[in-house]
């Protein structure tokens, strides 16, 4: 049995454990906050640029890359980064919530309902 966040892949007739994208992400994203808390901007960047790359919803390195945007003045591209991550943070907790309490997500979905409407 492989443990979650592992899978196998077999070549040459060997067969290898490998990391899945989503849990090397998540390690750039650990160590490239490391680096940024510990005054390390370009590494951070580097490390939370790959993080993103294996992981392009990764919200939290979305808004940390975003922070040091800001800092370099890379206004544009930091506010791209926050809004990417504020989108993917709101619809997380929207389906969250939906899960939680379904009663008022059933009633919005209702015919007639003008924010259903307009966001469906």
């Amino acid at each position: 049995m492989v443990e979650e966040g592992w899978f196998r892949r077999r070549e040459k007739g060997v067969t290898y454990l490998v990391p899945s994208s989503s849990m090397v992400a998540k390690e750039y994203y650990k160590k490239g906050t490391k680096r940024h808390l510990s005054g390390n901007i370009n590494g951070a960047f580097a490390d939370l640029d790959e993080c993103i790359r294996l992981n392009p919803n990764h919200a939290d390195a979305l808004i940390r890359r975003g922070m040091i945007r800001a800092g370099k003045g890379e206004l544009d591209e930091a506010l791209k980064d926050m809004a990417k991550a504020i989108f993917l943070l709101a619809t997380r907790e929207f389906f969250c919530l939906a899960c939680i309490c379904p009663l008022p997500f059933q009633i919005l979905r209702k015919p007639g309902c003008k924010i259903v409407e307009k966001t469906v």
